[in-house]
């Protein structure tokens, strides 16, 4: 399985869960936020029966950089 983004696209933040952890509720206040993919990871669970990625990404708010699951982004408009 081919990741979802790629180094260097634009990514718009869009959380995928209701707020449970600080984490996820730090996501919320992030929701809409637009940054650029810097690197990914897989992470291969099962022997490759559950292979997934995790992005780091520079939000331009701020200038941070956050390590998200490929389920709390999208594409961005521009």
């Amino acid at each position: 399985m081919a990741p979802r983004f790629q180094i260097g696209q634009k990514v718009s933040i869009s959380p995928s869960s209701v707020d449970v952890t600080a984490r996820e509720a730090e996501l919320q206040s992030l929701a809409g936020f637009t940054g650029e993919i810097k690197d990914f990871y897989w992470l291969e669970m099962d022997r490759g029966v559950n292979l997934f990625y995790v992005y780091t990404v520079r939000v331009e708010q701020g200038n941070r950089e956050l390590v998200l699951h490929e389920d709390e982004l999208e594409p961005a408009l521009d």
